[in-house]
C-alpha cells in the first residue's frame, strides 16, 4: 500500500498510541481471522496467484532443460520399400525391396550451447520467483502495518468523537443554565459534528486497510469479505536496525532482479553459441540396401547440407546478432539494476534513519500527558474551569500529537520493510 494512504485529514480521525486492535473470538485463527506478525509472510505466500505463476514458469524452464538434453538432434528414420521390377522385353516382374536407416548427428557442440541456454533460462525463472516472493512478503508487511495503524486510528477517533460530544453536552448545559454564551455551545456543537466526520473517514480508510490485507492473505474470498484483521504491535521489523547499522556493501549482487538479468545475459550468450555452432552442417550417417529374392546390396552413405552465404542460404547470422544485442541488453539492464539497487540501499538507510529519530521524539511520557489532559478536558467545561473555545484550542493539538505519534511509528515501520528490501533481506523466508 502506498505511503500515501493517509492522509492529514483521515489521520487526525484517528491513530492512538497505547491502543490496541479488536481482537477475534478464540475460534478464529489462521489467514482467515486475526493476522500476527508470525503469519503475514506464510499467509500471503500461499494466497499468492503471481507466485504460483512464477512456479509455472520454473516448471516451463525445467521442461526446457529436458528438451535441450537429448544427445541426437532427432530420432533415427527407418525407410521401407517393396514393389515390382518391370522387364521392359516383356519378362515376367521381379518384386524388389529396399531398406535405409538414417541418423543425423551434430557435430558442432550444439547440444552443450543449448543445455547451457535452458540452464541459464531456468535460473532466471527461479529469480524471477524469488523475486515475486519477496514483493509479495513486502506488500504483506505494508499492509499489515497499514491495517495495524487504521486500528489505532479508528479507535482514536471513536474518543475524539466520545469527547467532543461530551464537551457540547457540557457547553449547552451550562448555555442553558446561564452561566455560558449559546456561542460557546454552537462551537462545541460544530466540533462535534467534525469530529464525527473524522471518525467516519477513519473507519472507511480502516476498512480500505483491512481488506488489502485481506487480499494479501487470501481471505478475501468470496468477493467482497474483509474477514481479516492485524493483531501485534506497530513496531519496525527487527533486521532494519542492523542493515541501518552496518548496510551491506554488496546488497546489489544478491538482489532477485539483478540474478535474474544476469542469468538471462547468459542464456543469450549461449544462444549465439548455439546459433554459431550450428554454421557447421550436421552430418546424416546413413545404412541402406536394396535387392531382389536372388540378390542384394548393402552399403552405406552421408549426407550433409551445403551451407550457402547469406542471403542465398542461411547460416543463422541474423539469429546470432539478435542473441547477442540481447545479450548486451540484458548486461546494460543489470548494470542499471545494480546501481539503482545500491541507490536504493542508500536512500533506504537514510529514510530508516530519520523516522526512527522522528519516532523516538514522540516519548511515553509525551504521549501519557496529552492523553491524560484529553481527558481531562471536559470535566474541566462542565465544572466551568475551561471555556469551551479554550476546550477546543486545546483539543486540537493534543490530538495532533497523538495522530502524528503514532504516524510516526507507522512510517518508521514502513521505513524498516523498505530497508529490508533494498538491503537484500529474503523476506520471503520469514526473516523479519
Amino acid at each position: 500500500m502506498k505511503r500515501g494512504f493517509w492522509n492529514v485529514a483521515a489521520v487526525v480521525a484517528g491513530t492512538g498510541l497505547g491502543l490496541c486492535a479488536p481482537t477475534a473470538s478464540a475460534d478464529e485463527s489462521g489467514c482467515a481471522g486475526v493476522i500476527g506478525r508470525d503469519e503475514v509472510v506464510p499467509c500471503a505466500l500461499a494466497a499468492s496467484d503471481a507466485i504460483r505463476a512464477q512456479e509455472e514458469a520454473i516448471a516451463a524452464g525445467q521442461g526446457r532443460l529436458t528438451a535441450a538434453q537429448p544427445y541426437l538432434p532427432s530420432n533415427p528414420v527407418l525407410s521401407l520399400g517393396l514393389g515390382p521390377s518391370f522387364d521392359l522385353r516383356g519378362g515376367r516382374p521381379t518384386p524388389v525391396w529396399s531398406a535405409a536407416l538414417s541418423q543425423e548427428i551434430e557435430v558442432g557442440g550444439q547440444r552443450d550451447a543449448r543445455i547451457d541456454a535452458a540452464e541459464a533460462e531456468l535460473r532466471a525463472a527461479r529469480a524471477l520467483a524469488q523475486g515475486t516472493r519477496r514483493e509479495v512478503a513486502v506488500g504483506a508487511w505494508n499492509a499489515y502495518f497499514d491495517a495495524l495503524a487504521g486500528d489505532k486510528a479508528r479507535a482514536l477517533a471513536v474518543r475524539l468523537e466520545a469527547l467532543t460530544q461530551a464537551l457540547a453536552v457540557a457547553a449547552r448545559a451550562r448555555a442553558e443554565a446561564g452561566a455560558a454564551s449559546s456561542i460557546e455551545a454552537d462551537v462545541a456543537e460544530a466540533e462535534a459534528l467534525r469530529a464525527l466526520g473524522v471518525r467516519l473517514a477513519a473507519e472507511r480508510q480502516a476498512q480500505a486497510a483491512r481488506r488489502t490485507l485481506a487480499l494479501y492473505v487470501g481471505a478475501d474470498r468470496p468477493a467482497g469479505r474483509a474477514g481479516v484483521s492485524a493483531e501485534g504491535a506497530l513496531a519496525p521489523l527487527p533486521v532494519a536496525e542492523a542493515l541501518a547499522s552496518s548496510p551491506p556493501t554488496d546488497a546489489a549482487g544478491a538482489r532477485p532482479d539483478v540474478l535474474a538479468t544476469e542469468a538471462e545475459e547468459a542464456a543469450q550468450a549461449a544462444r549465439a553459441e548455439e546459433h554459431r555452432s550450428a554454421q557447421l552442417p550436421n552430418l546424416t550417417l546413413s545404412i541402406f540396401g536394396n535387392g531382389t529374392h536372388a540378390e542384394a546390396a548393402v552399403g552405406i552413405g552421408v549426407s550433409f547440407p551445403i551451407p550457402l552465404p547469406e542471403p542465398a542460404g542461411r547460416l543463422g547470422e541474423g539469429d546470432i546478432a539478435e542473441a547477442e544485442a540481447l545479450g548486451r541488453r540484458a548486461g546494460a539492464e543489470a548494470e542499471r539494476l545494480r546501481r539503482t539497487a545500491d541507490l536504493e540501499l542508500a536512500n533506504a538507510v537514510e529514510e530508516y534513519r530519520s523516522r526512527r529519530l522522528e519516532a523516538q521524539a514522540f516519548t511515553a511520557a509525551r504521549i501519557a500527558q496529552a492523553e491524560r489532559v484529553l481527558g481531562e478536558l471536559a470535566a474541566a467545561v462542565t465544572k466551568g474551569e475551561l471555556a469551551v473555545k479554550d476546550a477546543v484550542q486545546a483539543e486540537r493539538p493534543l490530538v495532533e500529537l497523538l495522530v502524528a505519534a503514532v504516524e510516526a511509528q507507522r512510517a518508521l515501520c514502513l521505513a524498516s520493510v523498505e530497508l529490508a528490501r533494498a538491503g537484500g533481506v529474503a523476506l520471503e523466508a520469514g526473516v523479519r
